[in-house]
């Protein structure tokens, strides 16, 4: 039972590690195309990035603000099911 929910958790994440990288990609290379530099602290610091970058790129705001967002998205679910394929095999660990 863990197994099969360790299992499934797996490749969940592979699937939507695969889902946000198609979706994250073309956005990617639309900023690429601007010149637009995305480093991580604009990714983590939102101000950050509505003070230092989006003054700069003004007609590509809603480019980089839905890359962030979805940079953001993609890391906080991949977290989530890294814990949880975590604290089952600890729990399938303890048990066997």
């Amino acid at each position: 039972m863990i197994r099969t929910l360790i299992i499934s958790l797996f490749i969940s994440l592979v699937c939507i590690n695969l889902y946000f990288r198609f979706r994250i990609t073309s956005l990617f290379r639309i900023l690429s195309k601007n010149k637009v530099p995305i480093r991580a602290a604009y990714i983590f610091n939102q101000e950050k990035l509505e003070r230092e970058l989006i003054p700069y790129f003004p007609a590509q705001a809603s480019n980089i603000r839905l890359f962030v967002t979805r940079i953001r998205t993609s890391i906080f679910i991949a977290f989530g099911i890294v814990i949880s394929i975590t604290a089952l095999g600890i729990i399938l660990h303890l048990n066997a």
